[in-house]
C-alpha cells in the first residue's frame, strides 16, 4: 500500500489545510470538521474520503480493501482508549461520498439524541482549539500500525439473528463467498428511511462471523460487507434513489441487535422543510414496523439485486 504522511504545525493544520492526517492509496483520513454530536473530547470523529472525489458506488475492489484496513486501524486506535461504541456511516449524494467514524465515549441517551439531531439538521463546525486537540491525539497513532487483537472477542449465540425463524421471515437473499463465508441479506422490518417506500437492507454475517464486533472484525469480513453494501447501493441508485446511506454500529450500547450487521439504505427524496426533518428524526427512534404483506412485497422487490453472486 502506498502511504504517506504530511506533518505540519498544529496551528497551521487548523487554519490552512483540510486536516489531513493520513494518505493511503486513494484515501485520505481527516478530522471531521462538523461531527454529529459535536465535540466529545480528543478522541474525536474522523472522515475517510476518496481523493479523486468518486462516489462509493464507483470504488474499485482495491479501494474497498484499503477502506477496510483503514476502518479497522481507526477502530483499534479508538478501542485502545476504552471506547467500544463507535458509529460508522456514509452518505452519498450525487457524486460525493465520505465515511464518518464517530466515537461515543459515554454512549448515554444525550449523546445518542444529540447525534441524531445533528444527523438530520446538520452539525456545528468545530472550534480550532477543539480541532487541534483531536489532531494531537490522532497524529502519532494513525500513521503506525496498532497491534491487532490477540484474542477474537466472540459473543453469545442467542441473539435474534441466530434464530432461523427471524432470518427466514426477513431474508431477501444469501451471498456466499469463495472462502465459504455466508451472508444473509435481510429486509429491515422497521425501515428508517424518510418514507416507508425507501429501501432498507441488512447485511448479516452468518454463524461465528456474526459474533465479532468493532476492531475484532477481520478485514476479509469487513471487505465482503462493504462489497455487498456497494452492490445494494448501486441497485438503489439505478432505481432513482437520490441519497444512499451505509450505517454500522459498533458496541453493545449502540446496537439494537448484538450480532454483527450493517445497513444499506436508499432515499428517494430527502426532507426539505423543518417539519419533514422533524418527522425523519422521529423515524430514527420510532420507525413503524412493516406488516406481513408489506414485508413480503419489499423482499420481492429487492431479490433481483442478488441474481448473481459477488466473486
Amino acid at each position: 500500500m502506498n502511504c504517506c504522511f504530511r506533518r505540519t504545525s498544529l496551528q497551521e493544520s487548523a487554519l490552512l489545510r483540510p486536516n489531513v492526517l493520513l494518505h493511503e492509496g486513494n484515501f485520505q483520513v481527516k478530522v471531521d470538521l462538523q461531527p454529529i454530536g459535536g465535540y466529545r473530547g480528543p478522541v474525536g470523529a474522523l472522515t475517510l474520503s476518496h481523493r479523486l472525489g468518486t462516489s462509493f458506488t464507483k470504488w474499485t475492489l482495491e479501494d474497498i480493501e484499503i477502506l477496510s484496513s483503514l476502518v479497522n486501524k481507526v477502530l483499534r486506535v479508538i478501542a485502545n482508549r476504552a471506547i467500544p461504541n463507535v458509529l460508522i456511516y456514509g452518505k452519498q449524494d450525487e457524486e460525493s461520498f465520505a465515511f464518518h467514524i464517530v466515537p461515543y465515549p459515554k454512549c448515554n441517551l444525550w449523546e445518542k439524541i444529540k447525534g441524531a439531531i445533528d444527523f438530520v439538521f446538520g452539525a456545528n463546525r468545530l472550534k480550532n482549539s477543539e480541532l487541534i486537540k483531536i489532531e494531537r491525539f490522532y497524529q502519532p497513532l494513525v500513521v503506525k500500525e496498532c497491534q491487532m487483537p490477540t484474542l477474537v472477542e466472540r459473543r453469545a449465540r442467542s441473539d435474534v439473528f441466530c434464530r432461523d425463524e427471524v432470518i427466514f421471515k426477513q431474508r431477501v437473499a444469501q451471498q456466499v463467498f469463495p472462502q465459504g463465508r455466508v451472508y444473509d441479506i435481510l429486509y429491515d422490518i422497521s425501515p428508517k428511511g424518510v418514507a416507508k417506500t425507501d429501501p432498507h437492507l441488512l447485511i448479516v454475517p452468518q454463524k461465528e462471523d456474526g459474533h465479532v464486533d468493532g476492531s475484532f472484525v477481520p478485514n476479509t469480513v469487513r471487505q465482503e460487507m462493504f462489497r455487498i453494501a456497494q452492490k445494494v447501493m448501486q441497485a438503489f441508485l439505478a432505481r432513482g434513489c437520490k441519497s444512499l446511506f451505509y450505517v454500522e454500529r459498533n458496541g453493545e450500547k449502540l446496537q439494537g441487535v448484538h450480532h454483527k450487521h450493517v445497513h444499506a439504505m436508499g432515499v428517494y427524496k430527502m426532507p426539505a422543510t423543518f417539519l419533514q426533518k422533524c418527522l425523519q428524526l422521529l423515524r430514527l427512534f420510532f420507525a413503524p414496523r412493516l406488516d406481513g404483506k408489506e414485508l413480503e412485497m419489499c423482499k420481492k422487490m429487492n431479490q433481483s439485486i442478488f441474481t448473481t453472486q459477488i466473486m
